[in-house]
C-alpha cells in the first residue's frame, strides 16, 4: 500500500473572502472614511497665490525670497559672526560714548595765520562751538567759516590727542597780478581763475634793489620833501601835517601811500626814503608786487574787466591770458616779463630781452612757445615775433 499523503492545513478566508451568515454573496471590501489631506505644497501654492493676490508686493518679494539658497553656516562660523556681531555693538556703543564726553575735549586750541591772513583775523572768523571734541570737530564748517577771506583756499585740521587742536588756513596761489592803470589798483588772481583780493601798491626798491614793503614811508618821505621845500613860517604846520600822517601811516592806511607814490611818479622824481629805499608807483609797483608774489604782471586791461573778491575771472582776453600762463612751461614763464590784454586779438607777452611776442587765442600754445623759443636761439636781433597763427608765423629783426 502506497503511503497516505499528509493533510496540509487550510488557511482560514481572508475578511474579503468571508460570506457572512445569513448572505448568499461575498461582501465587498469597506472604503476607508478618513478624508484625503491636501499636498502640503499645493497648500503653500495656495497660500502663496493668496498672498499675490492680497498684496502684490509682498507676494512678489516672497517669492524673490524663496528663490534665493542661503549656504548653511556651520557651528563654529555660526559662532564667529555671532561673535563679530557682539564686538561691532559694543564698538558703536563706545564711539558714541567717546564721541559726545568730554575726554577729548578741545580744549588747547591754536589757530594759526598764513602770509595774507593774520592769526587775529583767522581766530576771528572760526566759532568753534564749546562741547567741540577731538572726534566731532566739524572741518567743513571751519573751511566755510576761514573762506569768508578770499585767500582762503582750505584748512588743514591736525590733532594732537587728548586735547589739542592746531587749525592753519592755506591760501590760494596767485599766478598773476592784473593791474588796472584807470584805477591804479592791482589785483591778485589765484591758481584757480577766481578773483582774490586788491594788493597794495606801496612797494620800494632797497639799496641792493629788493623789492621792500613800504607801506607807510611814503607818506613819510612825500612830508619831508615838504618840509624841506617849505618856509620857516610854515614849518610848525608842515610838521604837525607829517605827524598826523605818521598817525595814518600807523594804521596801515595804503591809499595814502600809494597816492604819494602816484604824485612822485607825476614830478617824475623817484623818492627815496631815509632808509634809502626808491618807492615805486603805478606799473612798476605793479610789477614789483608780482615779482614779490611768484606771478605775471598782467597790463592795459579790456574795458569788460570787472573784479570781485572770491568772483571767477570773467573778459575774453583775461581768460586766454590765464590759459597761456598755466600752458606755459615753467622756463619760459620766467622769461615774461608781462602780458598786455587789451583784447584777444591784441593779446601779447613781453619777454625780459625785450621782445614783444603776439600770441592771440590761446590755442597750440605749446607749439608756439617752441617757435619763439627756436626763433630766439638761431636769429640775432629779433625784436617782433607774431605767433597768431603758428604755421604762418612772422618776426621782424634789427641788424647788429
Amino acid at each position: 500500500m502506497s503511503p497516505t499523503p499528509p493533510v496540509r492545513p487550510q488557511r482560514p478566508a481572508s475578511r474579503s473572502q468571508m460570506t457572512p451568515i445569513g448572505r448568499g454573496v461575498a461582501a465587498r471590501p469597506q472604503s476607508s472614511s478618513r478624508l484625503k489631506m491636501p499636498d502640503r505644497r499645493s497648500t503653500g501654492s495656495l497660500s502663496q497665490d493668496n498672498t499675490k493676490r492680497k498684496n502684490p508686493v509682498l507676494g512678489a518679494i516672497r517669492s524673490v525670497a524663496s528663490s534665493i539658497h542661503l549656504p548653511q553656516l556651520s557651528s563654529s562660523a555660526r559662532l564667529v559672526a555671532s561673535a563679530a556681531a557682539a564686538v561691532a555693538v559694543v564698538l558703536f556703543i563706545v564711539g558714541t560714548i567717546l564721541f559726545k564726553s568730554s575726554l577729548f575735549a578741545a580744549t588747547d586750541i591754536e589757530i594759526n595765520g598764513s602770509e595774507h591772513i593774520s592769526k587775529e583775523t583767522a581766530q576771528k572768523l572760526i566759532d568753534l562751538p564749546d562741547d567741540t571734541t577731538l572726534l566731532n570737530v566739524d572741518s567743513d564748517a571751519i573751511v566755510q567759516s576761514l573762506k569768508k577771506s578770499p585767500w582762503v583756499k582750505g584748512v588743514d585740521v591736525k590733532r594732537e590727542f587728548p586735547h589739542k587742536l592746531i587749525i592753519t588756513p592755506t591760501e590760494r596761489k596767485v599766478v598773476a597780478v592784473a593791474y588796472i592803470s584807470a584805477d591804479n589798483v592791482a589785483w591778485a588772481i589765484g591758481d584757480d581763475d577766481t578773483w582774490i583780493a586788491p594788493v597794495s601798491l606801496a612797494v620800494g626798491l632797497d639799496a641792493d634793489g629788493n623789492v621792500v614793503d613800504a607801506t607807510g614811508l611814503a607818506a613819510s618821505a612825500a612830508d619831508d620833501q615838504t618840509d624841506d621845500s617849505s618856509s620857516e613860517d610854515a614849518s610848525d604846520d608842515s610838521q604837525d601835517v607829517s605827524s598826523d600822517s605818521m598817525d595814518d601811516s600807523d594804521s596801515s592806511d595804503v591809499s595814502d601811500a600809494q597816492a604819494d607814490a602816484a604824485d612822485a611818479k607825476d614830478d617824475q622824481e623817484p623818492v627815496k626814503t631815509a632808509d634809502g629805499v626808491t618807492l615805486l608807483s603805478g606799473e612798476d609797483a605793479a610789477r614789483a608786487v608780482a615779482q614779490q608774489l611768484n606771478a605775471v604782471l598782467l597790463t592795459n586791461m579790456g574795458t569788460d574787466v570787472s573784479p570781485l573778491s572770491g568772483s571767477k575771472v570773467k573778459g575774453e582776453g583775461l581768460a586766454a591770458a590765464l590759459k597761456y600762463i598755466a600752458g606755459f612751461s615753467p622756463d619760459f614763464l620766467a622769461q615774461v616779463k608781462s602780458f598786455s590784454v587789451p583784447s584777444v586779438q591784441a593779446l601779447a607777452c613781453n619777454l625780459d630781452n625785450g621782445v614783444e611776442v603776439s600770441l592771440g587765442d590761446a590755442d597750440d600754445i605749446q607749439k608756439k612757445e617752441r617757435i619763439v623759443t627756436k626763433l630766439l636761439e638761431e636769429q640775432k636781433g629779433v625784436t617782433y615775433i607774431n605767433v597768431r597763427t603758428p604755421d604762418a608765423y612772422t618776426y621782424r629783426s634789427v641788424d647788429l
